[in-house]
């Protein structure tokens, strides 16, 4: 689960690479940034956690569901733009994993813009992503996330994307609340802790 970013950001780049040799005439580099903000929805949950209760037997609870769940995200970013119609991003922000989770976010992005990057354009990215989520020990959260969209050239200078995506986040968290002794476990007792959620993102960004 936690090489998923890390596929993430391979996938991303080996776009850019592939699309450069595609690109024909190369033209000048240029630098932009921006800010990006939108919600998503949870539609999938994964869990499994092995752990010794408080009567020393050891429990192993795993759970498949469909389900529900809103968060909210927003980021700030610089991307540079190479042959016109590539860009490659790195941005930072603060991000939901599941309602009443959330955490600061690295990210890097490759994106596709079809008709080029100043213009009305659809274009498509893939995007790999670490999370920290606020922890007395630490917790390795991921996130992979492909998507695409159309952005608008409002102005020689502005322009505005409109982005769906799919994500996927691998998480690990510190503690399982364990309904049946009504109490929460935590290291050394708790010996695995796997999470992952799938979910659909809408999401709006100004480019400058």
């Amino acid at each position: 689960m936690r090489k998923w970013w890390k596929i993430g950001l391979a996938a991303a780049l080996a776009m850019l690479v592939s699309a450069a040799a595609s690109a024909g005439e190369r033209e000048k580099v240029s630098v932009h940034g921006g800010v990006e903000w939108g919600y998503s929805m949870t539609g999938y949950e994964w869990t499994h956690y092995n752990y010794l209760g408080l009567d020393g037997q050891r429990r192993n609870p795993i759970l498949n569901r469909f389900m529900i769940g809103w968060n909210a995200a927003i980021s700030g970013y610089g991307e540079l733009c190479l042959w016109e119609k590539c860009a490659l991003r790195v941005s930072g922000g603060y991000c939901g994993i599941y309602p009443e989770r959330s955490g600061w976010s690295a990210a890097a992005r490759g994106s596709y813009f079809f008709h080029g990057y100043r213009e009305d354009t659809p274009l498509a990215f893939l995007e790999g992503a670490k999370i920290w989520v606020p922890s007395l020990e630490g917790q390795d959260v991921f996130a992979a996330k492909a998507g695409g969209g159309y952005r608008i050239a409002l102005s020689s200078w502005i322009r505005l994307d409109l982005l769906l995506s799919v994500q996927y986040t691998a998480d690990h968290p510190d503690s399982y609340y364990d309904k049946i002794e009504n109490a929460h476990v935590k290291s050394p007792q708790l010996l695995r802790s796997d999470a992952g959620y799938a979910t659909v993102n809408l999401s709006f960004a100004l480019n400058f």
